[in-house]
């Protein structure tokens, strides 16, 4: 299912302590989240780096031949004494039957200056799934968790994704 997705979600920008009902958002204090998972990489950082608010195409299931890459952006992130920020991002996979899926992967998120005026960014931090021959077909989940390590804070994400089989005539796979 494709949902087009504009704007950056007004709920990020509320200053909460607490995890949404959307477990692919959440905030403490100022500093808030949402992980993304698109199909289509090239077209969301095209869309991200216009001026305009970026129309993104999300996704929520994956297939042999349409992996899915999950990304975060984050609003409000402390400076530390050099004026940058340090926050970083793991993932994690569950597999349908709630066992990991391939290592753990941890990376720097940001560390520069953080956007002015409570803008949006996104993390530098992603991470791709695709699914392969010998995967089950279900439900994946995607966490990430965000620490920005100056404010001392960190947020749990939660993205679920569908494997599903390949559709008759459905797009030829990407090499």
């Amino acid at each position: 299912m494709r949902r087009t997705w504009l704007g950056l979600l007004c709920l990020l920008s509320t200053p909460v302590l607490a995890q949404t009902t959307d477990p692919s958002e959440a905030s403490n204090g100022d500093f808030g989240a949402k992980l993304l998972t698109t199909d289509d990489p090239d077209g969301f950082w095209r869309e991200w780096n216009q001026p305009e608010n970026p129309t993104v195409s999300t996704t929520s299931r994956v297939t042999q031949a349409r992996p899915v890459y999950a990304i975060i952006v984050f609003h409000d992130c402390r400076a530390g004494a050099d004026g940058k920020c340090k926050v970083t991002a793991h993932f994690d996979i569950t597999d349908p039957d709630g066992k990991p899926y391939d290592e753990p992967r941890s990376a720097t998120a940001w560390s520069e200056a953080p956007a002015p005026n409570h803008n949006l960014q996104a993390s530098l931090a992603s991470i791709g799934f695709r699914l392969e021959p010998q995967d089950k077909l279900g439900r994946y989940e995607i966490k990430a968790t965000l620490t920005d390590e100056v404010a001392g804070r960190r947020l749990t994400l939660r993205q679920s994704v569908s494997a599903e089989a390949e559709q008759a005539g459905g797009p030829a796979p990407i090499s």
